[in-house]
This record gives structure tokens, sequence and C-alpha cells, in this order.
């Protein structure tokens, strides 16, 4: 080999090292700052997307309601709740917007949800 050869044979071997320390320090550093106890802060909590939270503390957007019997968020499609969802007669468990202008054809299920509109239920939003 002749000296020109070793000179870049060497410089890509240090350019190599260097860059794979490199990588090894940005995970190993990266690693480090994932430990933990895996729960949220309150300032991380509160910058979830979809985190509204009704006067109870139900998750709203992921279904939960308040059930009063039960003093507790839930589900009323995964646990029964004798004061949600059929217990009242002649009550609306869901809030009409139609009128609104805005179509309303995927909601939550939760209490205070706006109701599902279609073409025939509401015809002015859902055009």
């Amino acid at each position: 080999m002749k000296k020109n050869e070793k000179l870049i044979f060497f410089r890509g071997v240090i350019l190599i090292v260097i860059v794979l320390a490199v990588f090894y320090f940005y995970q190993w550093n990266f690693l480090k700052n994932q430990e933990g106890d895996g729960l949220l802060n309150e300032k991380e909590s509160k910058q979830l997307i979809g985190g509204e939270k009704d006067e109870h503390g139900c998750l709203v957007a992921a279904g939960y309601s308040w059930c009063e019997s039960k003093n507790k968020c839930l589900r009323v499609w995964e646990e029964e709740c004798s004061d949600n969802f059929g217990s009242r007669k002649n009550e609306k468990n869901c809030e009409d917007k139609c009128g609104d202008g805005v179509c309303q054809e995927i909601v939550c299920q939760a209490l205070g949800c706006p109701c599902a509109e279609t073409r025939e239920n509401c015809p002015q939003d859902c055009k």
C-alpha cells in the first residue's frame, strides 16, 4: 500500500469511529432521559390531545361519563350504570345540535356529546 492510500484508509477509519461514538453517545443520552416511573407529570398530562375532562374529572373524549350511583367515571357500554342511559325515560343522553350548520356524523358516546346527525334526522345540516 502506498503512503497516500494508507493515509486515506486511516482517515476513513477515524471518521467511522467518530460517527459511531457520536451515535452511541446520542443513544445513551436518549435512553438515560427516558428512564423514570412511566407516569406523566402534571405539565405533561395537561398537554395530552383529547384530554378534556368534565366537572367530575371524567375523560369525555374517551367516552367516560360520571355514574352517580357508583361514584366513578365509566363507559356505559362497558359497565352498567343505573342512573345513565335508559333509566330516565324520555330524556336524551346526547346534546341535540341539529341546526347549527355542522353535520355531526361522528360523535363520542358520553353524556353531553352531540347526537349523531344524518340526512334523515337533520337535513338542514347534513346535505
